[in-house]
């Protein structure tokens, strides 16, 4: 499935591999989290937040084979015309979140990479929060007659789901407090050349 957002093709896929996914690295996750293992990443306007994002503290050591299929199957086309430039295959890069107690991601970015995609690893939808995504063009829709169109969108999310979009589309995820951890895997594509 899925959906033109501000004229920008985003893809969501139930995974069906996600309880073998979720069985294998949650428990380990959450430990980390009880036990204040992960940084705060350089750069990163938050002081609120935990994430296996640029450290040492990787769970998931081996990239789940269906990211891959996933990533094959929505970009077979760019990957061809990637191979005929003479470009390796692109690379997957993950990393893990984890939200309980009003963490908080800001409006960011994951450029210079091509494509990104979050796996809601545990996601109670009756009580967390889904990324809020920003359209390129609001500061520009401000103004004049198209005040009124929409700048932010919140997909319906599901546990078990994946979200894949361009790097440059700017997201958040809201500070709220949680019962339940709010965990989601993190992918980067890159491309890289020969």
């Amino acid at each position: 499935m899925h959906r033109d957002l501000f004229g920008i093709r985003i893809f969501k896929h139930e995974l069906e591999t996600h309880k073998e996914i979720k069985e294998k690295y949650l428990k380990e996750i959450i430990s980390g989290y009880e036990n204040s293992i992960y940084n705060i990443p350089f750069g990163w306007e938050t002081s609120n937040v935990h994430t296996s994002f640029a450290s040492n503290n990787q769970i998931i050591k081996d990239c789940p084979e269906e990211y891959k299929k996933i990533f094959d199957h929505y970009f077979s086309e760019a990957k061809e015309v990637h191979e005929a430039l003479g470009k390796n295959k692109y690379e997957l890069n993950y990393w893990h979140n984890v939200c309980k107690n009003g963490e908080y991601q800001e409006c960011h970015h994951h450029m210079p990479n091509v494509y990104s995609a979050i796996h809601f690893l545990q996601f109670d939808e009756s009580e967390h929060h889904a990324p809020v995504f920003y359209d390129p063009s609001r500061m520009l829709k401000t103004i004049g007659v198209h005040r009124h169109l929409a700048q932010k969108f919140t997909p319906d999310i599901m546990e078990g789901d994946m979200i894949i979009f361009p790097s440059y589309l700017e997201h958040s995820v809201p500070s709220l407090r949680y019962n339940k951890h709010r965990v989601t895997i993190s992918i980067n594509m890159s491309l890289s050349t020969l």
